[in-house]
């Protein structure tokens, strides 16, 4: 009965209805794998308040509920224009554009034409957590643009690779991107992600997989119109050695949940996953994340910053798990938000599930209003209270973004910070 109510949603009946007529068309191996992951989906339909890791974020509500009113959103360069990089355009249009020339050492095939077979694209579901997340399992069922990178041995990249998704007239994007990271290279990935206002959520979903002593560096921009829904994973396996920071910076949107999974699957890795998210009017974002220590002497750290104005619901759970043999684990977690107005809200949610004994781990989580005392300070040398106001935000923000260690990445996120507070305050 339950299941039989979940699938004549409004939402869950247009994502069936889409889901057949794709798959019509497709050879019958095709059909199979993707029939598997769509199983997954209808066994569990869109998460609600009942599935504990959406428990703030009731996504069969919000996808039922009519499409946001469509206000203007403010027209804005693409993030990083200004940052040497390799380009490859992601769109709903069709597949990825990569440049002619790529660095040395780097291989570049769109997601069709490496063709991942059902095996590949399902390798998402041995990360913690993951195996019955429906959102994974709609990416896996759909996906069809994308790219999978491949970055050689011991190959160091002088310049960042950035992948600019985009949707456009309403359109759902199902996009996959799969990079992998050979033993000893190093290499900065930037993703961003410019949600226009449109009735269907986009779906995308970034696996990085890092070899032995590694080096990798992300960053995740997504800069959403006042009614976009976005929907985005990432997965992160590190092996013996490997170094990952990740960082995300969310900025507007009806709805956004970014959600992370990451394991450490050799000794000696060190995962840093941080973040900022700014929101207003009766916006909602969710960070999600599962870091799981299945491996021996592993560092992780995790540090989040929201700033929620208006009417607007911030939500950051957190979770490290340490595995039986997992001994001299170290991990941290903090989460941090300034509440802007009476009627903003933030739910923090950290945990830890630790079973071996010798690990040193902790968690914490902040909320509270902008400091009087900070604020009067600076208000007592001359400065107007909005731009006292956006002085304190930017410094709190900036906290989370030097995490970022390429420098024009930092003064990029930045300036979108700051942009933001300056609307707030105009």
């Amino acid at each position: 009965m339950g299941e039989t109510t979940r699938l004549r949603s409004r939402a869950e009946a247009e994502i069936e209805a889409h889901f057949e007529a794709m798959i019509a068309g497709a050879p019958r191996a095709e059909q199979a794998w993707r029939s598997a992951a769509f199983d997954t989906f209808r066994r569990e339909g869109l998460p609600s308040r009942r599935n504990e890791q959406w428990h703030y974020t009731d996504l069969r509500r919000l996808l039922d509920a009519p499409s946001p009113a469509q206000a203007a959103a403010a027209s804005a360069a693409p993030f990083g224009a200004e940052i040497e990089a390799t380009l490859i355009e992601v769109t709903a249009a069709g597949d990825a554009i990569a440049p002619r020339k790529l660095p040395k050492g780097v291989a570049v095939s769109t997601l069709r034409d490496a063709w991942m077979t059902g095996d590949e694209l399902n390798r998402i579901v041995a990360y913690a957590g993951a195996e019955n997340d429906s959102v994974v399992a709609l990416n896996t069922a759909f996906a069809e643009h994308g790219v999978v990178i491949d970055i050689a041995a011991n190959c160091r990249l002088d310049r960042p690779i950035h992948l600019r998704f985009g949707a456009q007239g309403g359109a759902a994007q199902y996009a996959r991107v799969i990079l992998r990271v050979g033993a000893g290279a190093e290499a900065t990935l930037i993703s961003s992600h410019v949600e226009r206002e449109g009735s269907h959520p986009c779906n995308t979903l970034v696996e990085i997989r890092a070899g032995k002593n590694a080096k990798v560096e992300h960053v995740r921009v997504g800069l959403s119109g006042a009614a976009s829904r976005a929907l985005s994973t990432l997965a992160v396996s590190l092996h013996e050695g490997t170094e990952l920071t990740s960082f995300n910076l969310m900025i507007g949107g009806a709805l956004n949940r970014h959600q992370i999974f990451a394991r450490f699957d050799g000794e000696g890795g060190r995962l840093t996953l941080s973040g900022a998210t700014l929101l207003r009017d009766a916006q909602h974002a969710d960070t999600t994340l599962v870091v799981d220590h299945a491996a021996p002497n592993c560092v992780s750290r995790e540090r989040f910053k929201h700033i929620v104005d208006g009417q607007a619901t911030g939500v950051y759970q957190g979770k490290i798990i340490v595995r039986p043999g997992a001994q001299k684990t170290d991990g941290g977690m903090k989460s941090d938000a300034i509440l802007l107005g009476p009627e903003a809200r933030m739910h923090n949610k950290p945990e830890l599930e630790i079973f071996a004994d010798d690990v040193v781990c902790g968690h914490g989580a902040t909320c509270g209003a902008l400091d009087d005392d900070q604020l009067f300070y600076l208000r007592a040398r001359g400065l107007p209270k909005a731009e006292a106001e956006t002085l304190l935000l930017e410094a709190f923000a900036g906290e989370a973004i030097e995490t970022v260690s390429h420098e024009g990445l930092r003064e990029a996120l930045a300036r979108a910070v700051s942009d933001w507070l300056g609307r707030r305050s105009s």
